[in-house]
């Protein structure tokens, strides 16, 4: 929804503003476990590394480990993992399920549906420019230069 701080869903969520809040209480309400990342930036130090899938995919595995890792949540770490997004989300949900044998193979994945997914970044640019959604090719462009300072 933005790049700004207060966009992060760390900010949102615990006011029920977070367009997502509707589906994590369904989620709950079936006795699932949620977590939910502000990912790399966004509510963190730093410019937010929007559409750098790798930087998004390890933002969601760190979650889903500090989940599993956290008393309080009552899991442990045979609790199986699943991984779901949409749009930014699904992007980093896709990454998440592609580097997880090797950045986080200890977590119990059992499934990944993401939709929406930005996967040809050229493209969506290309139907984004000059249109409404002309400020997505912007954030993703600041998103690219944080991640990749020495590409300037």
């Amino acid at each position: 929804v933005g790049m700004g701080d207060s966009c992060a869903p760390s900010n949102n969520l615990p006011y029920g503003t977070a367009m997502e809040a509707n589906l994590i209480q369904q989620l709950t309400l079936r006795g699932w476990a949620v977590v939910v990342t502000d990912y790399e930036g966004l509510g963190t130090p730093g410019v937010h590394t929007y559409t750098v899938g790798p930087s998004a995919g390890r933002a969601v595995l760190d979650a889903a480990r500090a989940a599993t890792r956290l008393p309080e949540a009552g899991l442990s770490a045979d609790t199986p993992v699943g991984i779901m997004g949409y749009s930014q989300g699904g992007q980093a949900g896709s990454w998440a399920a592609e580097l997880q044998g090797s950045y986080a193979p200890e977590l119990k994945v059992k499934g990944t549906a993401t939709g929406g997914v930005p996967a040809d970044l050229l493209k969506v640019a290309d139907f984004n420019n000059g249109s409404y959604g002309a400020g997505l090719v912007f954030m993703a462009a600041a998103g690219q230069d944080a991640a990749f300072p020495e590409l300037r």
